[in-house]
């Protein structure tokens, strides 16, 4: 699948769930094991990261360009 289908795909259906987020830290709130959500917003064709609680759904209220931001993100949270 070519990742502009994988894209328009996912823009269709939601957010997509990745499972492999080594490298981050549990939730802070409830000490449950996390999962990398990615979307698009509108007709941009970008994806946009963020690390969920898998158990309760904690979030940070924002998105990151990168994965690899997104876990930094998390991991330096306060």
């Amino acid at each position: 699948m070519s990742k502009e289908k994988e894209t328009l795909d996912k823009a269709q259906n939601g957010n997509d769930f990745i499972a492999d987020v080594s490298g981050s830290l549990h939730c802070p709130f409830c000490g449950s094991d996390c999962e990398l959500e990615t979307t698009t917003f509108g007709d941009c064709m970008t994806d946009y990261f963020r690390i969920n609680c898998k158990e309760n759904g904690h979030s940070l209220d924002w998105w990151e360009e990168t994965k690899e931001k997104a876990i930094v993100v998390w991991n330096e949270r306060e």
